[in-house]
């Protein structure tokens, strides 16, 4: 987790002073710790927390995260993944939601 956040902490800095946008495509899966009794899956999960982070360090830019199984599954539910915004976290506590 920690080597991922600094890559694309890296990659999106050195960027930053232009005005083209960016691509970044990492594949993988991720370990979930099962807490409660929600119906989130993997993908869900790494959305919501990208979501924290977009909303705390990269306000300024406009930057869009989606998390997808390419099997079209995630976890126990009919979504395959989720995607979040710098402004998702915001608009989840204007709605009385805890992130």
């Amino acid at each position: 987790k920690q080597w991922y956040q600094r890559r694309v902490r890296g990659i999106w800095d050195f960027g930053s002073q232009d005005k083209k946008g960016k691509c970044l495509i990492f594949g993988g899966e991720t370990t979930v710790t099962i807490c409660g009794d929600g119906l989130g899956g993997r993908c869900q999960e790494l959305s919501l927390a990208a979501a924290i982070q977009l909303g705390n360090q990269y306000s300024t830019n406009k930057i869009t995260f989606l998390a997808t199984g390419t099997d079209g599954q995630d976890g126990p539910n009919d979504a395959s993944g989720a995607f979040s915004t710098q402004n998702t976290a915001q608009e989840a506590a204007s709605q009385g939601l805890v992130l």
